[in-house]
């Protein structure tokens, strides 16, 4: 939580758009780099908006992407859902044998494997917006950016 004190009148339609802009330039931006970059076009997609009440929502549209990546995901076995088969290139090495997935139908053909299913192994989760939040060196700036924004929208105001 942060205190302000702030000299003067203030529009608070114009504390409203310092907020957000300070929100995107430190907030949103860092976001956007701290995405992990194998998830395509997801890193790009951030945006901040007020929800009223001087409440801020973070927002990406691949937001099931952005769950998984920060919180994790277990161990489970994955169905085909939009296709047929799911298709990858066969593996090199040694085959590992694993129990065979009931219901599963698996071919090898010209280099891939076609498979109804496979085990997924699950992975950690990243914590990437937590480990953001709670960065104190992002809160500064967010603070020093905030600051420059109310101070401008005072001395305009005071102006006027």
């Amino acid at each position: 939580m942060m205190d302000l004190t702030i000299k003067g009148l203030i529009d608070f339609k114009r504390l409203d758009d310092a907020i957000l802009n300070s929100l995107e330039l430190v907030y949103v931006n860092e976001l956007k780099m701290r995405t992990p970059k194998a998830t395509g076009d997801t890193s790009k997609h951030w945006s901040v908006f007020a929800q009223g009440g001087y409440t801020y929502v973070f927002h990406n549209p691949d937001g099931v992407v952005i769950a998984s990546l920060e919180g994790g995901r277990i161990p489970k076995i994955q169905w085909a859902k939009n296709k047929k088969f799911l298709r990858f290139k066969k593996p090199s090495g040694g085959r590992k044998t694993r129990p065979p997935i009931p219901g599963n139908i698996a071919f090898e053909s010209e280099g891939y494997v076609f498979t109804k299913a496979i085990r997924h192994p699950g992975f950690k989760g990243r914590q990437f917006i937590k480990k953001l939040f709670s960065d104190k060196s992002v809160q500064k700036r967010f603070e020093k950016v905030l600051e420059k924004q109310i101070n401008k929208i005072a001395i305009k105001t005071i102006k006027l």
